[in-house]
């Protein structure tokens, strides 16, 4: 049985921490995996996180960069860059990295921002405003 079942739901979120690794902040994967996660609830809005020396940070969890929705709500609420994070590890064989990868140049060229990838396994990045 699954989580569901027993009336529980999860959300994917990607946390920031501070320096001396209290939680800063989080957010709530917009459009998160569906595979393998039936109790997973999207979370509601993008709330990019001020980051010093950074700017305005919106957080991109799971599979955030796949659809165009979450970055694109990102960039409406003020985001200065884009950071992707995900483990594709799952999907490790199969042509599913590249194409997320892809997926994740596509959000960069639509929002005009860079977007940092960072991936444990494979296809971490710095994609510039214009995909490359």
């Amino acid at each position: 049985m699954t989580p569901l079942a027993y009336g529980k739901q999860a959300w994917v979120m990607g946390l920031v921490f501070a320096p001396d690794g209290t939680l800063y902040d989080s957010q709530a994967a917009l459009h998160p995996s569906p595979v393998g996660r039936p109790m997973t609830v999207a979370g509601t809005e993008s709330r990019p996180i001020p980051i010093p020396g950074l700017g305005k940070v919106a957080l991109l969890p799971c599979f955030d960069d796949v659809s165009s929705r979450p970055s694109r709500l990102a960039g409406k609420a003020g985001a200065d860059v884009l950071l992707s994070i995900a483990n594709d590890g799952l999907f490790r064989g199969t042509n599913h990295p590249a194409l997320h990868m892809m997926r994740a140049r596509l959000r960069a060229v639509e929002t005009g921002k860079y977007l940092v990838r960072c991936i444990p396994n494979e296809g971490s990045a710095v994609i510039d405003p214009g995909g490359g």
